[in-house]
């Protein structure tokens, strides 16, 4: 790690974020839509998204 920060904009209303284990991904929530961004955090990009039911909170991630 360098300590270097870096930033993804995102829209509507990003709520919870969420390490997804042994990938370089994590999930965010939208508050505002029932929707959840699937981020690479090599390049900080949006590389799925992914539509559910409600709201996204308090997600976690299983093996």
């Amino acid at each position: 790690m360098s300590g270097e920060l870096s930033s993804q904009s995102l829209s509507p209303a990003p709520y919870h974020l969420t390490l997804v284990e042994n990938t370089e991904s994590v999930f965010v929530s939208s508050r505002a839509e029932s929707v959840v961004w699937s981020i690479d955090l090599n390049d900080m990009k949006i590389s799925e998204e992914i539509a559910i039911e409600g709201e996204g909170h308090q997600m976690i991630s299983l093996p």
